[in-house]
């Protein structure tokens, strides 16, 4: 059926005065009046004895209590507010998702603002999504909470609510790569890589992590707006690409510029006008795999091995906030004595040594990704990009 009133709690626009604000919805405002201004401003003579009469209560479909406690309380958000108490939204809601299963072949949902919207709502609707993923194809769907906030305990606590497996977008994790770019860009000795994973998601929870450097909602011009210096998103997506514990989203605007007002290039850009961001996601898929290791001993410069296994080859990585031009090193133990290691993003080699160590290098505010000179599919990288598919539009 059409919703109507009773199926939303609240609006931002009231039609008779022509005004924008916070309405909330009630059940039947003919009969149950607003009070006297006096009366609802819980005025009373300083004469009189005794506490004032309680407040009238107006039958009103009330917020969702069960939402983020920010600003006392995140349900309404904008325009306007679904009630998902009422029946019609819950199961209209309910056969959305299970017809977005059935007809289209999605595999995952990705559930906007969720620290709006009724923690116990959301946790049904999960169940009853991945019921219906179970039965058509034996296996659960993908569902991934968005929650901008840089207070990851808002994170952890609607992940325990809902539970089921659900996930959710590392933002801390973001705001530290914004953090320490600025850091970086106004010359503050703040700037430190080894507080990269500072109370974030992935530090505390990184199952339930899906990291990311940007977005549409992080864009300039967006509420969300985040900070951030392009120079340095090359380092960003290394550590998000090629963790262990990491499970990366990588950014369209990213990976292909975006257009409008505020239109940004692709990002992670070489010398020669390359992106480098799609060789950072083929080595992810090529080399990627082991046990890691950090060496995380200086401020400027970091970097962790994966020691690869099983029939797949290891990477080692580093990264620098150092001063531009000058190559600062990690010495890491990795592969055998005698081994050439090759950097794909530049081409640098490095000899492994009697220890089974080598002396990594790293250009200042870069990012290198070293494999087996023998490495199959070295030949790939740099991979070939194009940049161009705007063009004509």
């Amino acid at each position: 059926k059409s919703w109507g009133s009773e199926d939303f709690s609240g609006t931002d626009w009231d039609q008779r005065t022509e005004k924008n604000g916070i309405f909330k919805i009630i059940d039947d405002p003919a009969t149950y009046s607003k009070p006297p201004a006096r009366q609802a401003s819980g005025g009373i003579s300083r004469f009189a004895r005794g506490k004032p009469p309680p407040m009238p209560v107006r039958p009103g479909r009330n917020w969702a209590q069960d939402v983020d406690d920010l600003r006392g309380n995140y349900d309404f958000l904008m325009f306007s507010n679904i009630a998902y108490t009422s029946p019609s939204v819950r199961d209209d809601t309910f056969a959305w998702g299970e017809w977005m299963l059935r007809s289209t072949g999605v595999q995952g949902f990705r559930l906007d603002a969720v620290q709006h919207i009724s923690y116990a709502f959301i946790q049904d609707w999960v169940a009853h999504v991945q019921a219906c993923s179970r039965a058509l194809r034996g296996k659960e769907a993908l569902i991934v909470g968005e929650i901008w906030t840089n207070e990851v305990h808002r994170i952890t606590k609607w992940l325990d609510t809902v539970g089921q497996g659900v996930k959710c977008f590392d933002s801390p994790l973001l705001y530290n790569f914004s953090r320490i770019s600025q850091d970086v860009t106004s010359g503050s000795k703040n700037a430190d890589l080894r507080t990269i994973k500072r109370d974030s998601l992935l530090a505390i929870r990184p199952a339930a992590a899906l990291t990311v450097v940007g977005n549409h909602d992080t864009q300039a011009g967006q509420a969300s707006y985040t900070p951030m210096a392009t120079e340095l998103k090359l380092l960003w997506y290394a550590f998000t690409l090629l963790r262990a514990e990491s499970q990366p989203c990588v950014f369209w605007g990213d990976l292909y510029g975006t257009q409008g007002p505020l239109a940004e290039g692709a990002a992670c850009l070489d010398a020669k006008g390359r992106t480098l961001l799609p060789s950072l996601m083929l080595a992810r898929k090529l080399y990627a795999y082991g046990p890691q290791k950090e060496y995380f001993a200086d401020a400027a410069v970091v970097g962790w091995t994966r020691a690869g296994g099983r029939g797949r080859e290891g990477c080692a990585i580093v990264l620098s906030i150092g001063k531009k031009g000058v190559e600062h090193c990690v010495r890491m133990q990795i592969g055998i004595e005698g081994e050439t290691w090759v950097d794909l993003m530049g081409g640098r080699k490095v000899l492994i040594d009697e220890e089974g160590c080598g002396e990594f290098g790293v250009v200042g505010r870069g990012a290198a990704v070293y494999v087996r000179e023998q490495a199959g599919g070295r030949d790939r990288f740099p991979v070939e990009w194009d940049l161009e598919i705007y063009r004509g539009r």
